[in-house]
């Protein structure tokens, strides 16, 4: 394994030069891992149209990099091995999983000429696909189930077949410890609490007739007896059709296929998990940051307003030494004066942080006394 040091500039070259699935190829990192790296370095990245047009030779135009980037300028990107290169793709996972399968009992992997012991789903919907009358949509020759069965569309002929198919792939998901459920008339292989939708049906051939007495066409549904095995629904769906091999001969693929499903999307819950933990504790350091930085603006105000209780405090002693002194001067210091006096140096003391003298009317002075009283008495001059 080499590492490899991309700049910016490099990156940007290397993405509008060659797709992003060959680069993940190169490296030990996905094309969505990719494309995420080139977001956050603000690297405008290609469309599949852009390759499409170089594959037929038509002009395209390549969108320039961005020069107001301030953010870190280098990447750290790992080389695969020769041997990498394709050791680690899904194929390749397959393919070792289907070579595993040949250590189990085979008998499982085997579909029977006849349907014996049916799994008590597949004994459920052969009744309703055996007993259910014709459907003119389907020009009376194909059979469906919407109802909490199995997910079964295939012609009266190939039901057997169908059933057969099912029920051997039913036990041997069972015989791996996976199950098979029907939810919301819709089919699950549940494996490692994983659901993965499957759907079995018979691709159908679609011809525009005119009916008689009809002045316009209408479509016509003709079997082709080619059976086709549906596993997902959205954006990794995978259909198996017989071909050159049928579906009862590609059972190990099919396992392989739905287990190595499960396993990826374990894969990616374990990842969305850290990822979520990350970011809560991410969230948790800033949310602790900020209440900090509260709290430390709340002490500085608070010691703010101390320091001015003290120094006005301070200024009060000032003050009330400078009217006893004038008062001395005039020679008007009476005994209702010096009251005024020993009552004002209580308040001093009373109102100074360091003393807190408690008053015998007022009590200990309280947060915001002061405060609301000059609101409510504005500049009244006692």
């Amino acid at each position: 394994m080499e590492n490899t040091i991309l700049t910016r500039e490099q990156l940007y070259e290397l993405v509008w030069s060659t797709p992003m699935i060959q680069l993940a190829k190169k490296y030990k990192i996905s094309d969505n891992g990719l494309r995420k790296i080139c977001k956050r370095m603000n690297i405008p990245t290609p469309s599949g149209a852009y390759w499409t047009k170089i594959k037929y030779n038509v002009s395209v135009k390549k969108e320039k990099l961005p020069q107001n980037y301030l953010g870190k300028n280098e990447v750290n990107l790992s080389e695969r091995e020769d041997d990498e290169l394709e050791g680690n793709s899904i194929i390749s996972q397959r393919i070792r999983l289907v070579k595993s399968y040949k250590e189990l009992d085979q008998s499982y992997f085997r579909v029977p000429e006849r349907l014996t012991k049916p799994d008590r789903l597949i004994v459920t919907v052969r009744k309703t696909l055996i007993n259910q009358k014709p459907s003119m949509v389907t020009n009376n020759i194909h059979a469906h189930n919407y109802i909490e069965e199995l997910t079964i569309s295939v012609s009266p002929k190939n039901v057997p077949r169908a059933l057969r198919f099912l029920d051997t792939l039913i036990k041997l998901l069972r015989y791996r410890n996976h199950n098979v459920v029907v939810e919301n008339s819709t089919t699950y292989a549940v494996i490692k609490d994983v659901k993965i939708e499957i759907a079995l049906r018979e691709k159908m051939r679609i011809e525009r007739v005119k009916e008689k007495n009809w002045a316009w066409l209408t479509n016509k549904y003709f079997p082709t007896d080619t059976l086709i095995f549906k596993v997902d629904r959205y954006s990794h769906i995978r259909e198996f059709v017989d071909g050159s091999e049928r579906l009862e001969e590609r059972l190990a693929e099919i396992l392989a296929d739905l287990e190595l499903r499960a396993e990826m999307e374990i894969e990616r819950r374990i990842r969305r998990e850290k990822e979520r933990i990350i970011e809560e504790e991410s969230k948790r350091i800033a949310r602790e940051l900020r209440e900090r930085k509260e709290k430390e603006i709340d002490n500085f105000k608070h010691l703010l307003k101390m320091f001015d209780r003290w120094h006005q405090a301070r200024n009060l002693r000032e003050y009330i030494k400078a009217v006893e002194e004038t008062k001395n001067r005039e020679g008007e210091l009476s005994n209702d004066f010096k009251e005024w006096i020993q009552w004002a140096n209580n308040k001093a003391d009373w109102y100074d942080p360091l003393i807190n003298q408690e008053d015998p009317l007022l009590g200990p002075l309280k947060p915001g006394l002061i405060e609301e009283k000059e609101e409510r008495y504005g500049d009244y001059s006692f």
